[in-house]
């Protein structure tokens, strides 16, 4: 699973964002991601040190909060296709407060592009 959407950053352009880590602290209830953007699926499957962008996210307010639930321990059992689902969820979030700004409250704007990628 990965999401797809283009970016350039620094000059180079990619398509195939993987996550490449996903850390569970149990005794702290914490969840992080790592997200790789990659040029393509040919270059990820055939390179996975040859990344174009790293992003770092913390996925734990959408796993303690009524946006998402899976079962009554869900920060115990969080799968890697659970986590892509909630980075959508907090996408189309961000992306929401970036189409109707309310004053005092800022998007953002990484986690609100992730807001149009396809999943495949």
């Amino acid at each position: 699973m990965a999401l797809q959407k283009n970016k350039t950053v620094k000059g180079f352009t990619g398509n195939y964002w993987k996550i490449i880590k996903l850390t569970q602290d149990f005794t702290k209830n914490r969840v992080d991601v790592i997200i790789v953007l990659y040029k393509d699926k040919a270059t990820r499957d055939n390179d996975i040190f040859s990344h174009v962008h790293t992003f770092e996210h913390n996925l734990n307010d959408s796993f303690h909060s009524k946006s998402y639930s899976n079962g009554a321990d869900t920060m115990k059992s969080i799968s890697l296709k659970e986590a892509y689902k909630v980075l959508k969820t907090i996408a189309i979030a961000e992306q929401a407060k970036i189409d109707t700004p309310v004053e005092g409250v800022e998007a953002n704007e990484q986690l609100a592009f992730f807001s149009g990628a396809t999943n495949v």
